[in-house]
Parts: structure tokens; C-alpha cells; sequence
């Protein structure tokens, strides 16, 4: 204001709308500097409707005028009046309460930014990144959001959960790295023996012997029988450890039973330790057919 007396005009009003501040920049509503014998006038008014504006972003002054040369009172100072538009939020986030000096969204993890449309998720251990829907897709071995865990699923034949060593911990009855072998004491060693720490034998209790603990030990060369016969001419009596040694496609304690794959269990199955059928999957009965 160029006048040299008298008071001087208060500061404008300013409205800013936007978005979102990009740069620097200053807004100013003061009131009018005042020569000798007046008075400065009062600040103006500054409105920010915005959704993000920050203090280093954007300068604003409502200050009342300069009283510097003045024989009156300075201005008397405006006001700055700060309001969160509403603001467009995606992938679940919510606007902030329009109050204060917070504007923007509240987003939902894993989702970031301004409204919410970026996704902060990294995948590990060589997972892929969809940006569309923030997901990640693991690779075998590796489960989670970010493909951070192991997988026993992948790993343990989904018989067993994964330690941060990649190592499978096996449910019970379960053995094998992997955990694929099962062994059940009652089940597998007949009652009268109990399962190796692989899994994979029996370990039979005095006087038993066979695969699964079902044979009486036998002494192939005291008995009265020759050791051919003890084995149904099918096999071998071995008395180091008191066994039959049955010939291929003969079962049983003493080799009293056949079993091929391709006839007893119809070509859809395999023979059994103790020549009985074990069915693939989608079929049953004793030949599997």
C-alpha cells in the first residue's frame, strides 16, 4: 500500500485446493506495512483444503502488518486454517479424519503411499512380486506373504513342519528327511517290535524275526526238516539270523505265498512284505482291480 497516512487494508483471503504439493512455494496474507500516523492492517486469511501438504513443502504468513515505521499498534495477525480434503483411498485404506494437520489415507499393510496404491511387500528367497494385488508367489520350498518360511508341505511330504535350518521335523510315525516313510510300531513291527530310527525296519523284540516282526525265529540246521523245506523249497533258511531268504515273487515267513504285481495285484499295485497287495490310488479289494 503506497498510502502515507491513515490505516491500512487488512491481508486477502487466500483458498488453496490440492491434491498434493509438488516443490516449493510460500502463500502470503498479510496486512498492510503502515507509514508515520496510521496504523498496519490485520493479517488476511489463509484456507488449505489439500490432502498432502507438508510444513517443508509450503510456506504460509498471515501475519498482521509491519510496524516497523508506524506511530499505531502492529496489525493485528490473520488466520491459517488447515483442512484435509477427502481423500481417494484404495486397496482398503481409509481416509484420515479431517482435523489437524494429518490429510491423506490409512493403508492397510502391505499397501503404502499417499492412497494407498503402492505396494511396499518384498518377496524373498526368489518369490515373484505381482504389483497388481501386492502378492507374492513362492517358489518350492518357501511359503508366507513374503515366501520367508519353509514349506513343509513342499519339503516334509506334508508330514512335518520346517526349522529355520530348512530342516523337516516329522510328525509322529513319520521318518526320512522328508518325512515320507512311515512306521507305527503296532501297525508296521506286528506288536512285537519297534521302528528303527529310519523308519524304514523293525527292530524285533527275542525270538521274532522277518521285515515286519511276524516270523518266529527259526534254527536252520538243529531241526529236523532240511533248511529248503523250512522255506517251502522256496527259498533259503539262513541261520544267522533264522529267516527265509524267500525266492522273487514268494512272501511269507516261511515263502508260503506268491505275489506278482502284474497278476495277484492286477497291474495296479505292489506286493507287500508279507505277500499281500498294496492298491494305488483309485483302487481297492485284494487283487486291486
Amino acid at each position: 500500500d503506497d498510502r502515507t497516512a491513515g490505516s491500512l487494508g487488512s491481508g486477502g483471503s487466500v483458498m488453496l485446493v490440492a491434491d498434493q504439493i509438488v516443490g516449493s512455494g510460500a502463500i502470503e496474507a498479510r496486512g498492510g506495512s503502515c507509514n508515520p500516523g496510521g496504523a498496519a492492517g490485520g493479517g488476511g486469511r489463509i484456507s488449505l483444503h489439500r490432502d498432502s501438504i507438508s510444513e517443508e513443502t509450503l510456506v504460509v504468513d498471515a501475519d498482521g502488518g509491519d510496524t516497523t515505521e508506524c506511530d499505531a499498534a502492529k496489525g493485528q495477525p490473520g488466520t491459517i486454517h488447515a483442512q484435509c480434503r477427502t481423500a481417494s483411498c484404495f486397496n482398503g485404506g481409509s481416509a484420515l479424519s479431517l482435523s489437524g494437520d494429518e490429510c491423506g489415507c490409512e493403508c492397510v499393510e502391505p499397501w503404502g503411499g499417499g492412497d494407498c496404491s503402492t505396494c511396499n511387500r518384498v518377496c524373498m528367497n526368489s518369490g515373484e512380486l505381482d504389483p497388481s494385488v501386492c502378492a507374492c508367489t513362492c517358489p518350492f520350498g518357501w511359503t508366507g506373504d513374503a515366501c520367508a518360511a519353509c514349506n513343509g508341505a513342499d519339503l516334509c511330504s506334508g508330514h512335518g513342519a520346517c526349522n529355520a535350518e530348512k530342516e523337516c521335523v516329522c510328525d509322529a510315525n513319520y521318518y526320512g528327511d522328508d518325512c515320507s516313510v512311515f512306521c507305527e510300531s503296532s501297525i508296521s513291527c506286528s506288536t512285537n517290535g519297534f521302528c528303527s530310527l529310519s523308519g524304514r525296519t523293525c527292530n524285533c523284540i527275542e525270538g521274532i524275526v522277518g521285515p515286519t516282526c511276524a516270523c518266529a525265529f527259526q534254527n536252520c540246521t538243529t531241526l529236523s526238516l532240511p533248511g529248503s523245506n523250512l522255506c517251502s523249497s522256496r527259498g533259503t533258511c539262513s541261520n544267522s539270523n533264522g529267516e527265509c531268504a524267500c525266492d522273487p515273487g514268494y512272501y511269507g515267513c516261511n515263502c508260503e505265498t506268491f505275489c506278482a504285481k502284474s497278476t495277484t495285484c492286477s497291474g495296479h499295485g505292489a506286493c507287500l512284505v508279507d505277500g499281500m497287495c498294496e492298491c494305488d490310488p483309485s483302487y481297492i479289494g485284494e487283487d486291486c482291480s
